[in-house]
């Protein structure tokens, strides 16, 4: 089974709570930081952390990381990710996500580019310039923190 970063949300001030949840299912690579908690598992583990986790707002799976100071850097970074691994030629990949205290401030601007990269992604593997998105909606989250893109 493939190896895979989980992050967990959750309020500030449960972080080390969490972090015990997690030792507890045997979650490893543990690590927390503001409002969120690190791990890494299989996909049990993944199945394990949405049902059994109290203090965890919901479980998310990183799909990549990488430091983006210019638009450019960010469209790079995104195409790198496959999404092709988890996401279908008819899914619906709406973007969301938050900045801060970084030099990629305006979130519009970097959903924007997230989307064309997810998008141009899609393209090189399915071979279609046109997606529909009639089929599951798979959400795509992004945060940016001091320039350090997740």
């Amino acid at each position: 089974m493939s190896i895979i970063k989980m992050a967990v949300p959750c309020l500030f001030g449960l972080e080390s709570v969490l972090s015990g949840e997690l030792k507890k299912i045997g979650a490893a690579n543990i690590e927390a930081s503001d409002g969120k908690v690190t791990f890494t598992g299989d996909w049990n583990m993944l199945a394990k952390a949405n049902i059994q986790l109290r203090t965890a707002e919901r479980v998310l799976i990183v799909l990549g990381s990488f430091r983006a100071m210019t638009f450019e850097e960010l469209f790079q970074g995104v195409l790198k990710i496959p999404f092709e691994e988890y996401l279908g030629k008819d899914d619906a990949f709406p973007v969301k996500g938050w900045s801060l205290n970084s030099q990629l401030a305006s979130v519009p601007d970097c959903q924007s580019i997230i989307k064309r990269a997810a998008v141009k992604r899609m393209e090189q593997h399915y071979h279609q310039s046109w997606f529909t998105e009639t089929g599951a909606v798979h959400q795509i989250q992004f945060s940016i923190r001091k320039n350090i893109v997740t």
